[in-house]
């Protein structure tokens, strides 16, 4: 529900979520938000929060007796939008399933905090205060849970195998962004949702 854009005046209330296809691009250097994952992204949004918050019962689903009512909301508001939008020729039914952005070892571990490292065998080591060899093909190094904005912001100022984490200037700031993009993917996910409302 957090981060839910409202459509203005829609009866009955719509609303929806971006990621970040299209919501990062400029025209002549003024920002512009194409939403060009909107329906995905609200599709798998409706998803996850009744997936969540639901049990299933026979052939429906029942809310639990904790779900905040602002959940519910968000989730029929959502469901309203795709309803009235999933076909819109002024939508596109994008998704990113896999990105053409560096991967494996090319990408550099510095490239982003992280508070696990550890290898195959089990073992594990601090990120923050290992050297470039510690890097190797059997070390996994992730992000551990959840970080409050104030920390996370702290451990941008950390290094990381003896690196500095670079500036983030966007996708595609100086290059393009390629992706790979399953429209039945974005509409398998509305069915999903639909169904289950």
């Amino acid at each position: 529900w957090a981060n839910m854009t409202m459509v203005a005046g829609s009866q009955p209330p719509q609303g929806y979520w971006d990621d970040f296809l299209g919501d990062n691009d400029e025209i002549l250097h003024r920002p512009i938000k194409r939403g060009e994952d909107r329906l995905f992204s609200t599709a798998l949004a409706v998803n996850a929060l009744i997936d969540f918050w639901t049990i299933q019962n026979a052939s429906a689903f029942a809310w639990i007796d904790s779900v905040p009512p602002a959940v519910v909301d968000a989730v029929a508001a959502g469901a309203a939008f795709l309803q009235a939008n999933a076909f819109s020729p002024l939508l596109k039914p994008w998704n990113v399933f896999f990105s053409g952005s560096a991967k494996g070892l090319d990408l550099p571990f510095e490239g982003f905090p992280s508070n696990f490292a550890c290898y195959l065998n089990g073992s594990c080591i601090d990120p923050t205060t290992a050297s470039p060899d510690a890097i190797s093909v059997d070390l996994t190094v992730a992000m551990d849970g959840v970080v409050a904005p104030a920390t996370y912001a702290l451990m941008l100022e950390r290094t990381y195998f003896n690196a500095t984490v670079p500036p983030f200037d966007g996708w595609g700031a100086d290059a393009g962004f390629p992706f790979w993009c399953a429209p039945v993917l974005t509409y398998a996910q509305i069915e999903f949702a639909l169904v289950k409302v």
